[in-house]
């Protein structure tokens, strides 16, 4: 991904983001980038699933010492 920035950078007719998301390199980028970015969707999910489920394992503990005092 560095290279690809730093070609980016050096290469002027690649700086409008219309040229160089057409050409090979920027399609390689936005694979990159959707691969990352559904690890990140997929670790939030994952998350949130926990902390829901120790969430509800709180509340149902709660109520039930509080049923057998």
């Amino acid at each position: 991904m560095m290279d690809i920035g730093l070609q980016k950078m050096v290469k002027l007719w690649l700086h409008p983001d219309i040229i160089f998301y057409n050409t090979a390199v920027g399609k390689k980028v936005r694979t990159c980038i959707s691969y990352m970015d559904n690890i990140t969707r997929n670790i939030i999910k994952g998350r949130k699933e926990f902390m829901l489920r120790n969430k509800f394992n709180r509340k149902y503990k709660e109520e039930n010492s509080g049923n057998n005092n």
